[in-house]
């Protein structure tokens, strides 16, 4: 029996492991080495997955699956759904049985899905899926039409939103974007993330930066937060050479 962990936007990324009776997994970002669960490593930019997110338990031949408790200091983390695409995802209760063949997602919104197969050789069809999935998800996002979004409606929103804006300053952008990235991408990613958030109920939004700059007579585009569906651009820089 097999744990596999997959990047649903990047199939070609997923990772692995056969599991015993009994054995005890830990999946996440950074899996506490020191822990005696066996680790698996979510080794892509995930940021709704956390570091020690959650254990899993072969039991004959059902995975129970339950999240860890939070760190001091940090939220729990994030709940883990149905796999199914993000607007459809159901929330699951905890722990979660699952039988061979079945899989779950982790967040509301990350691309980062648990699969529990019976063989090893099962994991390319699983990335095949995947594959056709994000094939139609592009093909449907490129024949839209592009609404016009009344932003006037911000001022509607209710309480638990203003609220979420409120959490989403005071912790968020402290916490989540403005510390603990690694590098560049890092940091974009969380900011893209952070303004995607920021307008509750506003769907369909991406947040894409672009770093522009020049070169003679012609102009070079570096997208900053890697993200094949960007539909709008909300910030640009300017381009290291053009820094200096």
């Amino acid at each position: 029996m097999v744990i596999v962990a997959i990047n649903t936007k990047e199939p070609s990324q997923s990772t692995f492991i056969e599991v015993d009776e009994g054995q005890r997994v830990r999946i996440g970002r950074k899996p506490d080495l020191d822990s005696e669960d066996t680790p698996l490593k979510v080794t892509w930019n995930d940021r709704l997955v956390s570091r020690n997110h959650c254990t899993a338990v072969r039991d004959g031949k059902n995975l129970v699956i339950k999240r860890l408790r939070a760190l001091e200091g940090h939220s729990k983390p994030n709940a883990l759904f149905s796999n199914a695409i993000p607007e459809e995802r159901e929330l699951l209760p905890e722990p979660i049985n699952l039988s061979p063949g079945e899989a779950i997602a982790i967040g509301t919104q990350g691309f980062t899905a648990i699969h529990w197969l019976e063989f090893e050789e099962e994991i390319e069809a699983i990335a095949e899926k995947c594959r056709q999935a994000l094939d139609e998800e592009k093909s449907t996002y490129q024949s839209s039409e592009l609404g016009q979004q009344d932003y006037d409606e911000v001022a509607q929103l209710d309480e638990y939103s203003l609220r979420l804006q409120l959490k989403l300053i005071q912790q968020e952008l402290p916490e989540k974007v403005l510390s603990g990235w690694t590098n560049q991408e890092d940091l974009f990613t969380r900011a893209s993330d952070f303004l995607e958030k920021a307008l509750p109920g506003q769907k369909g939004v991406t947040a894409a930066f672009l770093a522009i700059g020049k070169s003679g007579q012609q102009t070079d585009f570096t997208l900053l937060n890697p993200d094949p569906l960007a539909s709008c651009l909300l910030y640009t820089s300017p381009s290291p050479r053009d820094r200096g």
